[in-house]
């Protein structure tokens, strides 16, 4: 799959992204549930590999 986006649409993401990041973290420092731990702990490595992807792209 390829997806193309311009200059303005790649920092927006970014943005987007990190701030996702930034909220993950703070839920899992604050989560005393398990599974739901867990849980944001997967998604926090999957936007992480997004993020590593968009700034990759020229």
């Amino acid at each position: 799959m390829q997806l193309t986006i311009n200059e303005n649409e790649k920092q927006l993401l970014e943005e987007v992204i990190i701030s996702e990041i930034d909220e993950v973290k703070e839920e899992i420092h604050h989560t005393d549930d398990f599974d739901f731990k867990e849980k944001l702990k997967v998604r926090l490595e999957i936007l992480e590999k997004l993020l590593n992807k968009i700034r990759m792209l020229v």
